[in-house]
């Protein structure tokens, strides 16, 4: 027995949904070529631009000055971020990326160590390149070793052991970066991406192994989708508050703590353990935290070793002003 005819409507609408459209990854890869294009533009121009604005600072007022400080960091700070950003969210080939890598770290090394600062202008172009091919070279480092990541929740005990190593390494007397920011200022100030200047006035600086691991965080986020948008507000705003504090108070700050906080916060509904795995973190975090202050120990006692009279090592001398660092990793 079949239904009647006008039980079965011919003109009744489809309920099914058209399948989506796969994103073409050509497309995709040239439009996140574009942003990289856009942030690199914006970045050098920050950096050429900012340290040409002159003011005097004794005619301003309290708002006037905070502006000056806490602006340009806000700025900086978004464009630092921005690049890494970027950067690791281009899917390339590795080999594209070991080409890369060796043609910004000789772009890197040259304008580093063979470059002179005839002038004001030129200083401001190299200083500015600088910056550039140092943020891209150890951008593609941190997404090469995030290569090696083939789980998501290693971000935990990651964050957390780099976290308290650098507290330890930036922030104690003890500590291997401590120690080269106060016994080798020029070396540390020379391998570092400094924040543009506002009239000459002196201002932090961002190691070479924040950079690394603030790509390395971001190209895990990107290749195991995680939470991006979160990660990157919470990793932004947390450096930027300590950036804040190093300029207004002085004093070093790990940066890898705040970095890895604003990580696993942002990605807290992903990190669920087995028993054994637990296990297997909790020891492998000590060991590293224990080799770690097992290293800081040993080269505070032999690698800056004190003056016979209590003085600081000969390698100081007072041309060489200790720079404001957040987490300076040499």
């Amino acid at each position: 027995m079949t239904p009647p005819e006008s039980a079965v409507s011919s003109d009744a609408p489809a309920t099914a949904t058209p399948p989506t459209q796969a994103v073409d990854p050509n497309v995709q890869r040239r439009t996140h070529f574009a942003y990289l294009l856009t942030a690199i533009v914006c970045y050098v121009g920050f950096g050429l631009i900012l340290p040409l604005i002159h003011y005097r600072p004794h005619r301003m007022h309290l708002p006037e000055m905070l502006l000056i400080f806490v602006a340009p960091t806000l700025a900086f700070m978004f464009l630092q971020m921005w690049i890494p950003w970027c950067l690791t969210r281009i899917k390339q080939e590795l080999t594209w990326e070991l080409k890369e890598f060796a043609v910004f770290g000789v772009l890197w090394l040259f304008l580093m160590l063979g470059f002179a600062h005839p002038g004001v202008k030129s200083a401001l172009i190299i200083g500015s390149l600088t910056n550039l091919a140092e943020t891209i070279t150890l951008g593609l480092i941190g997404g090469l070793i995030a290569r090696i990541v083939r789980e998501a929740k290693i971000l935990l005990p990651l964050g957390i052991v780099a976290g308290l190593i650098d507290i330890v390494g930036a922030m104690t007397p003890m500590g291997f970066t401590n120690k080269m920011v106060t016994s080798h200022p020029a070396v540390v100030s020379h391998v570092s991406v400094h924040m543009p200047t506002v009239a000459g006035i002196q201002v932090a600086t961002i190691g070479p192994g924040d950079l690394l691991f603030i790509a390395f965080f971001f190209a895990v986020v990107h290749r195991h989708k995680l939470n991006t948008r979160w990660t990157f507000r919470l990793v932004y705003s947390l450096l930027t508050l300590s950036m804040l504090l190093v300029q207004i108070f002085g004093f070093p700050i790990g940066a890898l703590a705040p970095m890895g906080i604003g990580v696993i916060v942002a990605n807290w509904k992903h990190f669920t353990y087995s028993r054994e795995e637990k296990f297997a973190m909790l020891y492998a975090s000590l060991i590293s935290l224990a080799a770690a202050i097992g290293f800081f120990y040993y080269t505070h006692t032999h690698s800056f070793a004190q003056d016979p009279d209590g003085g600081p090592p000969p390698a100081q001398t007072a041309s060489h002003a200790k720079p404001k660092s957040i987490g300076a990793h040499p």
